[in-house]
């Protein structure tokens, strides 16, 4: 699902991991509207490096367990993990916002 001119649903999730719900993808359209979109404006292509995880996942990675990369009901925020590739190319790093 499309979430601004730049960004779709899928890149939220892995292969395997269950749907987001319409709640979520709500909450990750305001995320892409509001933040991604402008930092990409600025910096170029953004590439969403982890966006939605399982429970499962979020343990393989370290994550807290009531990370903003999970959906938990009735708790309203989501989180990306997101690469600017001309930010990393110009400075030898990365721009990051969670």
């Amino acid at each position: 699902m499309r979430l601004s001119p730049h960004f779709d649903s899928d890149e939220w999730r892995r292969p395997g991991d269950p749907p987001i719900t319409a709640a979520a993808v709500r909450q990750l359209q305001a995320l892409a509207v509001k933040y991604l979109e402008p930092l990409r404006s600025t910096f170029g292509p953004v590439i969403v490096s982890s966006g939605m995880r399982s429970i499962k996942h979020n343990a393989e990675v370290g994550g807290a367990r009531s990370s903003y990369h999970l959906w938990l009901s009735g708790r309203r925020g989501v989180a990306a993990d997101v690469v600017c590739r001309a930010a990393r190319r110009a400075a030898g790093t990365s721009c990051s916002t969670t």
